[in-house]
């Protein structure tokens, strides 16, 4: 009956590394983690992307009260695609929000609650010899452990290989706010001689001659303010749904690839069809 002993030992070993895993989660984990430099590295990336739609919807508000106050109403479609870009912002700022909570509440959760919990069911498991369940404890706590690098990841891989995009939504930004500031001091201007189009020209240093030139001009910011929108639309919500993805499709060729048992030991059948991890006598 000695197998019977080193199975009942092999299932103590178990059950006391499962409370040490949740003691250290509990104790050690929740408390220090949050505290690494990848988590408040994390966290600063996201902040710095909020800072920087802030600024974006900002000067693109202002960009259009500015149109908007030009004679004639001529540019008043172009003022109104200036806010119909406001929703967009409203999206990424939403993305960027959740994106927070899975860093600040997220890795709190799942050291406090979600790996001891796991831990748990582990220990039941081993406890009612209950397969399913094990599997189950596993499952909860790899997903959880996967689900805490989404963010991280997501915000390396943007920062890394999307740098030149973000550089030119910065750039772009600058471009807007310094147009609306050119425009609101040309239609200050005194000068009661000249026209809107001769202020606007002198202003930006461009030669317009009448409303076309003027619509095209503007027209060419709105596609370059597009094409920002879409470069942060792509680093804050493309890239972590692309990354989630990902770590799905890893979490399920972790639990599809087969388990080679240590030697003298079996899987077996019990009376019910259930697979069961047995030892062989000596």
């Amino acid at each position: 009956m000695s197998w019977i002993n080193k199975y009942m030992n092999i299932k103590g070993i178990r059950i006391l590394s499962a409370i040490l895993i949740a003691a250290i989660s509990f104790f050690l984990l929740a408390t220090k983690v949050p505290e690494t430099k990848p988590v408040k590295s994390t966290l600063q990336n996201v902040e710095e992307s909020k800072e920087t739609v802030f600024k974006f919807a900002g000067a693109v508000v202002a960009s259009s009260l500015a149109i908007s106050a030009l004679p004639d109403d001529f540019a008043s479609p172009l003022a109104n695609s200036f806010t119909d870009m406001n929703k967009y912002f409203v999206i990424i700022l939403a993305a960027l929000m959740i994106e927070r909570l899975l860093m600040v509440v997220g890795v709190d959760l799942v050291f406090t609650w979600v790996i001891p919990i796991a831990c748990a069911i582990y220990i039941i498991a081993i406890i009612k010899d209950k397969r399913n369940w094990r599997v189950f404890s596993y499952k909860v706590a790899v997903f959880a452990m996967l689900l805490l690098l989404v963010v991280p990841v997501s915000t390396h891989l943007s920062k890394v290989y999307g740098e030149e995009y973000l550089d030119y939504v910065d750039e772009t930004i600058e471009e807007t706010s310094a147009g609306t500031e050119k425009i609101n001091k040309a239609m200050q201007s005194s000068d009661g001689d000249s026209t809107v189009f001769d202020k606007i020209s002198e202003a930006f240093k461009n030669a317009m001659s009448g409303i076309d030139d003027l619509i095209t001009f503007f027209k060419n910011g709105i596609k370059k303010c597009m094409n920002s929108i879409a470069v942060l639309i792509v680093t804050t919500c493309v890239v972590p749904v692309v990354v989630l993805l990902l770590l799905v499709v890893v979490f399920k060729m972790m639990f599809k690839t087969a388990i080679r048992l240590p030697e003298g030991y079996a899987i077996t059948k019990k009376e019910d069809g259930k697979p069961e991890v047995t030892a062989d006598e000596e």
